[in-house]
């Protein structure tokens, strides 16, 4: 994937987790399995153990977002700093010209 696409993802990914429904839902999905997971029976290994999977899955719902918004900070980064490397270089090359 070409940076363009990459800092695309990036930025929708960014708006998806920063939005406020996307955050309050997540909010109360995370309170009512943790609720559910409280008033379970310790007896209840199997109930628990669906439980845990839910809140990994919502985990990594999260964390595949993220690592887009990362990439984007990388890809950012990178950019910045070659432009700055070749700034740095035309300054250096006016230098020698004089």
């Amino acid at each position: 994937m070409d940076n363009s696409k990459d800092l695309a993802r990036a930025e929708r990914a960014r708006l998806i987790l920063n939005d406020p429904l996307v955050v309050e839902a997540l909010a109360e999905i995370k309170a009512t399995v943790m609720q559910a997971w409280e008033q379970s029976p310790a007896r209840d290994v199997d109930g628990r153990e669906y439980l845990h999977k839910y809140l990994a899955v919502i985990r990594q719902f999260e964390g595949a977002l993220t690592r887009h918004i990362e990439t984007g900070h990388i890809i950012k980064a990178d950019i910045k700093a070659k432009e700055e490397s070749k700034n740095l270089l035309a300054k250096a090359m006016e230098r020698i010209r004089g």
